[in-house]
């Protein structure tokens, strides 16, 4: 699998979910891989999965100087959690977590 430099990716942690619906709530897992000047970005949209409403929430990451930060736009309310971050290419651990 190749991945580009300076992506952060919300991998979908679904249980063998074998549906969205069953699968929508469930937590994600965020795999940060830094490019060579140690930034990283991307981004995540959610629905409510079910309506045709076009209610979304935006939830921006971005990685750098050793921090993670998210920003969030949100139309309606989601119980989406993030359980677990990877970052890849580091070689200490981070010396503060944030939970926001």
């Amino acid at each position: 699998m190749w991945i580009k430099g300076g992506s952060i990716l919300p991998i979908l942690l679904h249980d063998n979910a074998l549906s969205v619906l069953r699968a929508i709530d469930k937590p994600i897992k965020l795999e940060v891989f830094p490019d060579q000047d140690l930034l990283a970005h991307g981004y995540l949209v959610l629905d409510d999965g079910w309506s045709t409403k076009p209610n979304k929430s935006i939830l921006n990451f971005l990685y750098q100087s050793d921090t993670l930060q998210a920003s969030i736009h949100s139309d309606f309310k989601s119980n989406k959690t993030i359980s677990e971050v990877q970052i890849y290419g580091i070689d200490k651990a981070p010396v503060q977590v944030y939970n926001f």
